[in-house]
């Protein structure tokens, strides 16, 4: 996350203080504040935070972080255009996901009916937490690699587990699917009348899982090496996969 004009350190170093495993670029241009950013980093021995002392658009014509960041603050910095620009990260490719799942509900609610929508509602929570799961590593990978920065070993084993533990975590899920589908389906809460929608919607989804889950688990690590673009066209392809 980073904060353009933090001045004292609010919100920035307030939430870096409570949120020792994100990662804060605390921005200002005046010399006084960073410094005293600096002393209070320093004080209590902050590692997840970064002080730059510059103006935003001179740092990102230096800096290889443009789209960089996941999560941005600033209070009266500049004109709304001119701060996205240094601030927009690759969240489009969720925002294709999310359209994928609402299109494919229309389609499948106003096509079949409402017993394949109620299939489909039913059987989703296994995309919901094999996406959960897939964010979960790319997100603790992708801080391994900030708190580390410039450790060439450190960032390719982050990028090794991520795509190992996606693996691990998705042929654990084809487990369950095609050898507990029944005790897996009354676990979602599914009726006699729709289990074979349900089983049906569950197993081809499974079969696919694997694209979603590492584009979502590398998203945020291609991301963290300064490739926003790679990261957002890794989603859409997720996604549409």
């Amino acid at each position: 996350a980073i904060d353009i004009g933090t001045g004292a350190g609010f919100p920035g170093m307030v939430l870096a203080i409570c949120n020792p495993t994100v990662y804060f670029t605390l921005m200002d241009s005046v010399g006084k504040k960073t410094k005293f950013l600096e002393w209070v980093k320093e004080n209590l021995k902050l590692q997840n935070v970064e002080v730059i002392n510059a103006r935003a658009e001179d740092y990102i014509q230096i800096s290889k972080r443009r789209e960089y960041y996941d999560l941005g603050f600033c209070r009266g910095v500049s004109k709304l255009a001119v701060i996205l620009e240094y601030m927009i990260p690759s969240t489009t490719g969720l925002l294709v996901t999310a359209l994928y799942v609402i299109v494919d509900s229309i389609f499948i609610g106003r096509g079949i009916g409402q017993n394949a929508l109620a299939s489909l509602n039913i059987a989703y929570p296994i995309i919901t937490v094999s996406s959960a799961i897939s964010l979960m590593i790319g997100m603790g990978a992708s801080t391994v690699m900030t708190l580390h920065a410039g450790k060439k070993r450190i960032r390719e084993l982050s990028l090794s587990y991520v795509l190992f533990f996606n693996g691990f975590f998705y042929l654990f899920l084809i487990f369950l699917v095609f050898c507990f589908p029944k005790f897996l389906m009354e676990l979602l809460g599914s009726t006699p009348e729709i289990d074979n929608m349900v089983k049906t919607y569950i197993s081809f989804c499974s079969i696919g899982l694997i694209f979603l889950m590492i584009s979502t688990g590398l998203n945020a690590a291609v991301r963290n090496l300064g490739s926003p673009r790679y990261a957002f066209f890794s989603m859409v392809m997720g996604a549409l996969c």
